[in-house]
């Protein structure tokens, strides 16, 4: 009896402890928000002067043709060119039946038996071109 009595009381006093954490962990998140929030109203309102700033400065100066400066990219690589027939080749032979595919891989000259997946016949037929 002692035993069961020491394991309820035991499991009550972990019970409240887990609740205490969950009710500190609350309040740490609403805390922590708070924080958040305050810094961004911090921050907003900065950026509300500095576009003020800006605003003004834009106002009072016109801006010339000789002020404006158009950013200069000089490449040292080639352009890669893309290859989109590899792609679309092989989506236009899975559309082709099995005969299709032993035809085409025979008028090619591809080494393909006819008990061969679909699957080899293509990497055979890509392969020969």
């Amino acid at each position: 009896m002692a035993k069961r009595s020491q394991r309820l009381r035991r499991q009550r006093r972990i019970e409240r402890m887990k609740t205490r954490e969950q009710e500190a962990k609350m309040t740490k998140v609403v805390e922590d928000n708070s924080v958040v929030l305050e810094r961004m109203k911090s921050v907003s309102s900065s950026c509300d002067t500095i576009l003020q700033t800006i605003d003004n400065i834009k106002t009072t100066t016109e801006p010339t043709n000789a002020a404006i400066i158009e950013p200069q990219f000089v490449s040292v690589e080639p352009v890669p060119e893309l290859e989109e027939e590899g792609p679309a080749e092989t989506q236009d032979l899975k559309k082709m039946t099995k005969k299709e595919l032993l035809s085409l891989a025979s008028e090619i000259g591809c080494n393909v038996r006819r008990n061969s997946s679909k699957a080899t016949i293509i990497r055979a037929i890509i392969a020969a071109q």
